[in-house]
């Protein structure tokens, strides 16, 4: 899991996680002027974005974006993804305000447990918990998903 380089790239740098995980190499900076449409060695803004703008950019590189939901995803949705070799990238929603973006790589069905993992650098990179508890919780709620990447 990539660490975000800018404030507001959370979204770049679960996408580009994404990306390099299917075998592409490209810089988080490329990554976001790819999703804007911009020249790709350009300096990208330090912009905030949705996951749309990340299925751009997985289109430009040559991945199959996948499909963009709103919501969440159930447990056994999140299974069948992670099983095909899947990563999700997903959308919460700070109950103090905001959002921010990570990336879900794996589940324990034993324990009902979510991994996924953070860009924002100071937190673990690589984080576990109950599914019930990424979905909602007192800090954050799970309000959009990006699955089937590169299906």
């Amino acid at each position: 899991m990539q660490a975000q380089q800018q404030s507001n790239w959370c979204w770049a740098a679960g996408g580009n996680t994404i990306a390099a995980y299917y075998g592409y190499s490209y810089s988080q900076n490329q990554f976001c002027n790819a999703a804007f449409g911009r020249s790709v060695n350009s300096t990208c803004p330090n912009s905030q974005a949705s996951l749309a703008e990340v299925q751009n950019a997985l289109y430009w590189i040559g991945i199959n974006p996948g499909s963009y939901v709103s919501g969440y995803l159930r447990y056994a949705t999140v299974q069948g993804e992670i099983d095909a070799g899947r990563p999700v990238e997903t959308r919460i929603q700070w109950s103090s305000g905001g959002g921010h973006m990570n990336v879900l790589y794996g589940y324990d069905s034993g324990n009902n447990w979510l991994y996924w993992g953070d860009p924002w650098p100071s937190n673990y990179r690589y984080n576990w918990g109950d599914y019930n508890y990424y979905v909602s919780n007192g800090s954050f709620s799970w309000t959009h998903s990006l699955y089937r990447i590169g299906a």
